[in-house]
């Protein structure tokens, strides 16, 4: 029995660094100190691995290749849980191919473009552990998404500001409904689609002036407003974390433009504050900052003759709908789980190759399929967490013969083309 410490989890973007991983024969036999998510990840992982659909992988790489090659207007799509290095391949592949480069829906399409747009100030999650005493969650339910968030980082830890932890942080959670994330806020906000925007600048009123707003329109008593407002008096440094509920709102950009200037009036005020998103897969934000720094958007970028072009029409399910790419290449995405039935159909018209780790619905329709090493397990690179921080992922388990890291296999792939 081997003992490996301080391993970094890959069940979700908070990338927890201290999980212990005990290994027999090369495979993992037990895991301390992960939740649900990453316990699930690292154990059972293996159950469900892709296998190839061609007798090697050279041979899957080449059909790969002439698919891609034979296409007038490929989609390359996936990545929200590729390691950094995988997305700056996959873009230059799109790049190459004159394609369409897009990755699943997330709340960092919203917020990597605005954070860069207002200059919006960054913190660590480091920094909320130690120093934050108000915690605010907006349209999100950790209990569904992010397990350790609270614990490990926002709301229960001791820091060396927040000494007594849960007993010194107070916590309001937004949302359309009642959950989870509400039985641990002494505040919670249950608020009606449309408003969002109201509710925000009412708060943003206060804290700029100071005064007490108009409740009219808002489901909340004077005696609720007035405990909230002394709370957030009483504060020192608020955190804000924005969750992918926002996304089911048509005005979701609005809102989260509404929800910057909040958190920028929370800076002018003299208290410090930081907003992030609680990226829904592991590298969500990595999906996001990347094609944002290489050209100018988060997503939905379609390449003509070299040129990005970024509108309402270049998105995957917008391409797919209108029948205008005719073939696909999905990495480390599923996209049955979440694109509309409507739009993944297509998929079966059109060849797919499938890159990734496990079985999933589109691997069953796929043309190829091509399995890889188990990210952050049996290969490593880089991930950005919901902070904005680079992370490097040790691997701790050998990979079967023949199968390689996503991104050597996707530097196969742009050889060929």
């Amino acid at each position: 029995m081997k003992e490996i410490e301080r391993i970094v989890c890959t069940g979700c973007a908070l990338t927890c660094n201290d999980l212990v991983v005990n290994l027999k024969d090369n495979e993992v036999v037990e895991v301390w100190g992960s939740c649900s998510h990453g316990t699930k990840r690292i154990k059972e992982l293996i159950r469900e691995k892709l296998t190839c659909s061609e007798k090697d992988l050279d041979l899957a790489l080449e059909k790969a290749k002439d698919i891609l090659a034979s296409a007038k207007k490929p989609l390359i799509y996936g990545f929200s849980s590729s390691v950094n290095k995988s997305i700056k391949i996959g873009l230059k592949i799109a790049e190459k191919l004159n394609g369409v480069f897009d990755s699943p829906p997330s709340i960092c399409h919203l917020h990597v473009p605005l954070a860069y747009e207002y200059e919006i100030e960054n913190a660590k999650l480091e920094d909320v552990l130690e120093k934050s005493d108000f915690i605010m969650y907006f349209f999100a339910n950790i209990a569904d998404t992010h397990l350790r968030h609270a614990s490990r980082y926002a709301i229960y830890p001791r820091g060396e500001v927040i000494k007594s932890g849960r007993e010194s942080r107070i916590v309001l959670a937004v949302d359309y409904l009642e959950n989870e994330n509400m039985k641990i806020a002494q505040h919670k906000v249950i608020l009606s689609p449309g408003k969002e925007v109201e509710f925000l600048k009412r708060l943003r009123e206060f804290i700029s002036t100071g005064q007490v707003p108009s409740l009219e329109g808002l489901p909340l008593t004077l005696e609720s407003w007035l405990i909230l407002q002394n709370d957030i008096k009483n504060s020192m440094f608020i955190s804000a974390f924005a969750g992918p509920h926002i996304l089911a709102n048509i005005t979701a950009r609005e809102i989260y433009r509404e929800l910057i200037s909040l958190i920028k009036t929370i800076s002018e005020s003299g208290r410090e504050s930081c907003l992030m998103p609680l990226a829904e897969d592991l590298n969500s934000l990595g999906a996001s900052i990347i094609p944002y720094k290489q050209f100018g958007a988060s997503h939905a970028i379609e390449f003509s003759d070299g040129n990005p072009i970024h509108n309402s029409t270049t998105s995957a399910s917008s391409k797919l709908l209108r029948e205008e790419v005719d073939a696909a290449l999905i990495v480390g995405s599923d996209p049955y789980t979440h694109l509309p039935r409507t739009t993944a159909k297509r998929f079966k018209e059109i060849p797919v190759i499938y890159i990734g780790e496990r079985k999933t619905m589109i691997s069953k329709i796929a043309k190829v399929n091509i399995p890889i090493a188990a990210i952050g397990i049996e290969a490593g690179g880089k991930v950005f967490r919901i902070d904005g921080e680079e992370v490097e992922l040790t691997p701790f388990i050998k990979p079967q013969e023949e199968v390689e890291p996503e991104q050597v296999v996707l530097e196969k792939i742009l050889a060929k083309l």
